[in-house]
């Protein structure tokens, strides 16, 4: 049976689903290009209702712009195939929140020390003392991966996370970034299962762990010293998962502690973890479980102090329950940071920072002196993309000129080799200054907008005859092609995790060509960057989807950018939204996406006045 074939078929079980008569529908020759056939199709009804029933379907396709659907005798399901239809795990809301009501130890932590044939064991012990989550999590360091600068075994019921941090011993001294590299596997044996490849030996990262690892990634990165240029990476292994509840926040919690006792100077201590919403009441960590019916899946990351990184998706949520889930995030983070802190005083290793370059005396102040001016006028300048970043970009003529100017004061032999990347470095800090000032002076941004104006926006839809459906979307010099492909279940996405083979029936595929910044480039393999995109447009557009009731297709979105200046991942949510409404998709409302960001008037603390 050839697709074209189950589109038809597939539209009239959901008409039949909707309670659609029998005078017929109409079937586009766009779909059906002149196929002849006649095709029976038998669908049992997989929604809980007043009348459950097996119903046959008749559609027969011959060409012309109407396709007749004739429905059977409805007949009662039977006993056994009703069994089929109400799974026996179906468990009401109240009954996932009843172990909100169990007793749970105090919140609190506690470290312990004792000596094996090998050496010192020490043991942290943390108590969230949240309902619902009487497990403690359990950080263990000295009896597996010594010879890391620091490791970890992170413990919370049956569940275990090996993180480990290490670094190369000399600095790369022509670098102005901190080369940090994550990684994070969830073996299968963990769950008692084997890879399903021919060599049963888990591979290439699925796109659910390079989601982790960059979940892992964001919070830490920013925290680590500036001028730290040894090549640093953390590797984190899911040993062992008792199938209760998610272990991705514990990978971030545990490369935090990995990296916080050894000397790789991250000086303050990292947590995270997982917010959900049952029944307007908030559950930390919540089980598997209590997710599925969850309306909200937050992820939160932070110090005790702040709050470093907020990722997830909800159900049509106000901003006071997003705010409020937040705040309670971060209070569990604190404890946790406590913790932390605590192990690090009896087990930490001195942070290594002779190898980060002091601040050269008077460079600030001679960058400002020179270029304060030049740094404004470029905050005026209008014109496209290539046109500012030819002035002010990193390799602009504002660059060049600063360079070789405090080339003359601050020279390579009194200065070292890193002297280069410092002079930018400073005119970057003043130029971070100056947009900071004029956002807080003059409520404008960089290119002279208001800080609440977005770009102009140009849409058109339906731009690609031969597709189910698509839009061209720009917003300011921001541009993504986005199409949509209707399939059958065949058309899911597998998806290979440690608590089972699943499916998506929906997915988002981003894809970022340099073409679209004027640059050349490899091109091939999915990059981390395109995973993680298309995910948060993916996770965006959800929750205005119809059910698969409603609705009984797979859903394929693309968005390919085509130019890129600003935000393509909310181009992409934009985009997809306009494709998906293109294709005929009934979405519950319209979505769209932005980006925001906050300035900080000094990045070490934030103050009332940012």
């Amino acid at each position: 049976m050839k697709f074209s074939h189950l589109h038809a078929i597939i539209t009239a079980v959901d008409l039949l689903s909707r309670g659609a008569g029998t005078n017929g529908f109409a079937v586009h020759r766009h779909h059906l290009k002149h196929i002849a056939a006649t095709a029976t199709v038998t669908r049992s009804n997989r929604q809980i209702s007043s009348s459950l029933f097996e119903s046959t379907v008749a559609v027969d396709i011959n060409g012309d712009e109407e396709a007749e659907i004739k429905e059977t005798e409805p007949t009662p399901l039977g006993d056994e195939q009703l069994e089929k239809v109400v799974p026996e795990e179906l468990v009401k809301p109240n009954d996932l929140l009843a172990s909100l009501n169990e007793p749970v130890p105090v919140a609190g932590h506690s470290v312990e020390s004792r000596e094996t044939k090998t050496g010192t064991v020490h043991t942290l012990t943390v108590h969230l003392g949240m309902p619902g989550h009487p497990e403690p999590l359990v950080f263990e360091t000295g009896r597996i991966g010594r010879q890391a600068a620091g490791a970890v075994l992170l413990t919370r019921g049956d569940s275990i996370i090996y993180s480990t941090c290490a670094r190369d011993n000399e600095p790369k001294s022509k670098i102005n970034f901190a080369p940090l590299s994550v990684e994070y596997q969830e073996r299968f044996s963990s769950a008692g299962m084997t890879s399903g490849g021919f060599n049963k030996r888990d591979g290439a990262p699925a796109e659910h762990e390079i989601l982790v690892s960059r979940i892992i990634d964001r919070p830490l990165r920013p925290l680590i010293c500036d001028g730290w240029k040894h090549e640093t990476q953390l590797l984190n292994w899911v040993l062992s998962y008792d199938g209760k509840r998610g272990v991705e926040v514990l990978g971030a919690t545990a490369a935090s502690a990995a990296m916080y006792i050894s000397d790789v100077p991250l000086m303050r201590a990292v947590a995270q973890v997982q917010v959900g919403l049952i029944d307007d009441t908030f559950i930390v960590n919540p089980t598997n479980e209590q997710m599925a019916v969850s309306r909200l899946n937050l992820i939160v990351a932070g110090t005790k102090g702040a709050v470093l990184m907020i990722e997830g998706a909800a159900d049509f949520l106000p901003e006071r329950t997003m705010i409020e889930a937040v705040s309670l995030g971060h209070s569990v983070i604190g404890t946790i940071c406590d913790g932390l802190d605590a192990f690090r005083a009896a087990v930490g290793k001195p942070k290594k920072l002779d190898t980060i370059p002091p601040p050269i005396d008077g460079l600030q102040d001679a960058v400002n002196a020179l270029m304060t001016e030049r740094v404004d006028a470029s905050m005026d300048m209008r014109g496209t993309k290539k046109e500012r970043e030819a002035e002010s970009g990193p390799d602009g003529a504002m660059y060049i000129y600063c360079v070789e100017e405090m080339l003359k004061e601050f020279t390579e032999e009194d200065n070292g080799p890193g002297i280069t990347n410092a002079i930018k470095g400073a005119l970057k800090k003043l130029v971070s200054n100056r947009m900071y000032n004029k956002a807080k002076t003059e409520s404008k941004r960089m290119d002279g907008r208001a800080l609440d104006e977005i770009r102009k926006i140009d849409i058109e839809s339906g731009i690609l005859p031969g597709v189910h459906g698509s839009a061209l979307f720009t917003r300011g010099e921001s541009q993504t092609i986005a199409t949509v492909t209707l399939g059958d279940k065949g058309m899911r996405q597998r998806m290979a995790k440690v608590e089972g083979d699943g499916f998506k029936r929906y997915y988002l595929q981003y894809s970022f060509p340099p073409s679209c910044i004027g640059e050349t480039g490899r091109v091939g393999g999915v990059k981390r960057r395109e995973v993680g995109h298309g995910n948060l447009a993916e996770r965006a557009i959800l929750p205005a989807l119809p059910s698969e009731i409603e609705f009984p297709y797979s859903l394929r979105v693309e968005s390919l950018i085509t130019e890129s200046h600003g935000s393509t991942s909310m181009a992409s949510v934009c985009g997809g939204c306009l494709a998906l409404m293109d294709a005929g998709v009934p979405i519950e409302r319209p979505v769209a996406g932005i980006a925001m960001g906050m300035l900080l008037e000094n990045n070490e603390y934030t103050s009332d006045d940012d």
